[in-house]
């Protein structure tokens, strides 16, 4: 269902992520997606699409990271497609440790902490030389759905 798919292609460069983030409130208002979910999906790519670029690649190591948005009956589904130093973001360890103030937290962790609050499911892959990274968010009113 082409109509319910948006495929972004961008080099692994900070500067190219406004490409993305201009091209998923055009995406969100054509699936007529709540403000939520739009917002919920820009917050995951730009988490994730961020540590891809800042932690996963040495020096001067060009790539393209290829970000898909598809439109499912009940969930959005992201997949981000890099050729990064091998992360799986679904085995992170992500919470807030009951001796952790939230200011210690933002210095590592807590976007990936929001991440997975967001998401109904993540799951990991490595493809070749290429990590496979998909997000299910819910769909729906508050877009509080996949906080748990």
């Amino acid at each position: 269902m082409s109509d319910a798919t948006c495929d972004i292609s961008i080099p692994n460069d900070l500067a190219s992520l406004s490409l993305v983030m201009r091209a998923i409130p055009d995406y969100a208002e054509s699936q007529q997606l709540s403000e939520d979910t739009r917002r919920a999906a820009m917050l995951v790519i730009e988490e994730l699409t961020t540590n891809i670029i800042n932690y996963g690649y040495g020096a001067g190591v060009h790539d393209e990271i290829d970000i898909n948005l598809t439109k499912q009956d009940d969930a959005l589904k992201i997949t981000i497609l890099d050729g990064a130093s091998p992360f799986d973001v679904e085995e992170i360890e992500v919470g807030i440790k009951e001796d952790q103030s939230l200011e210690d937290m933002a210095v590592g962790g807590l976007g990936l902490f929001l991440v997975h609050q967001f998401a109904s499911s993540i799951s990991y892959q490595r493809v070749g030389n290429r990590n496979q990274t998909r997000v299910l968010l819910p769909l729906g009113g508050n877009g509080s759905e996949g906080l748990h």
